[in-house]
């Protein structure tokens, strides 16, 4: 029986019939032991993190997508316009000219008032040329 066995914990590395740690010496087989369980607890530690993340990262996307469909029912229903638009690129008076928006979503209402067809707001570069487009001169 090893000095691992003896105190209840089975021995990491193989056992000294094998060729790989046949040569050995007692002390160097404890000090690569002691290594390797330092190396395991440390991976073992990494993965319950890495565990913790993704639980966590699950809790987020499931409170996202119910946010999202809250928001989604909401602007259905509403009354109102509701359109999102993204700032392009290279836009606005830091850029030496004005803001231009793209639009990402907009509910039905937003398209009835508008006076254009959704695909003509959703295809257009820059919103706020398009409505302007319609303002008479």
């Amino acid at each position: 029986m090893g000095n691992n066995e003896a105190s209840g914990s089975a021995s990491i590395l193989p056992s000294r019939s094998h060729s790989l740690t046949s040569g050995l010496s007692g002390s160097i087989r404890q000090r690569l032991e002691t290594i390797v369980r330092g190396r395991k607890w440390a991976l073992e530690q990494a993965n319950a993190a890495l565990r913790q993340e993704i639980e966590e990262r699950q809790r987020i996307e499931t409170a996202l997508r119910e946010s999202m469909e809250r928001f989604r029912i909401i602007a259905e229903y509403a009354h109102d316009g509701i359109d999102l638009c993204e700032v392009c690129p290279g836009s606005g008076p830091h850029a030496g000219g004005t803001l231009k928006r793209r639009l990402i979503y907009c509910n039905d209402r937003f398209v009835e008032m508008s006076g254009f067809t959704r695909e003509q707001l959703m295809a257009a570069d820059d919103l706020n040329a398009l409505v302007i487009s319609r303002l008479p001169h």
